[in-house]
């Protein structure tokens, strides 16, 4: 997650060249990026500050069936 220069909050990939969602808070952001994790398997949410450095990092559990 990345603040984004236009407001608000993008949700980018690694590896991707573009945001893949754009939201108005990072509380939202947060949401759909946990949802998306946790749909892939499990894995980290990185929250990046404006300066680009890594300001947080949360683990998604892997989705147990």
């Amino acid at each position: 997650m990345v603040p984004s220069g236009a407001g608000g909050w993008d949700i980018v990939i690694v590896g991707s060249p573009s945001a893949s969602a754009h939201f108005g808070t990072q509380a939202e952001a947060a949401a759909h990026a946990r949802e998306i994790i946790w749909g892939a398997g499990g894995g980290e949410i990185s929250i990046h500050g404006r300066d680009g450095s890594v300001r947080a990092r949360t683990r998604v559990p892997r989705r147990v069936s």
